[in-house]
């Protein structure tokens, strides 16, 4: 198998050789075996961590990217829902709504209102 193999792996299977890997290692470690096979060993449980760590951080802007699309409604009813079952969920949505209600603020004020406004004015040129 290799570095591109890993890859294509779901994320269980990512978990399960990223631990045997880091298993093996010890033993070969205690053994004084070849220092490529350590090499080896430690090009795969990099690999298979460094993959596992880039497609959580893809579900997290995935999920991101569809909390900002919800209404005040449905994230509040996200907020009640997840509470006990999903913390985590319940408060990125809580965060959302806090974000959302800022800029509402900020964008009442007259100062930030030019401001904005001028941007605006920037930027369509």
């Amino acid at each position: 198998m290799n570095i591109d193999d890993i890859k294509k792996l779901d994320n269980l299977t990512l978990l399960k050789i990223g631990l045997s890997a880091t298993e093996m290692l010890k033993k070969e470690s205690t053994r004084k075996r070849h220092r490529s096979t350590e090499e080896d060993y430690d090009e795969i449980i990099e690999t298979c961590y460094r993959e596992l760590s880039k497609r959580r951080e893809g579900e997290k802007n995935k999920f991101r990217r569809h909390i900002i699309n919800l209404s005040y409604k449905k994230l509040m009813e996200m907020v009640r829902e997840y509470v006990v079952d999903n913390p985590k969920v319940s408060s990125e949505c809580y965060n959302e709504i806090l974000w959302r209600r800022r800029l509402d603020e900020l964008r009442g004020h007259v100062e930030i209102k030019t401001a904005l406004q001028k941007l605006e004015e920037i930027l369509s040129g």
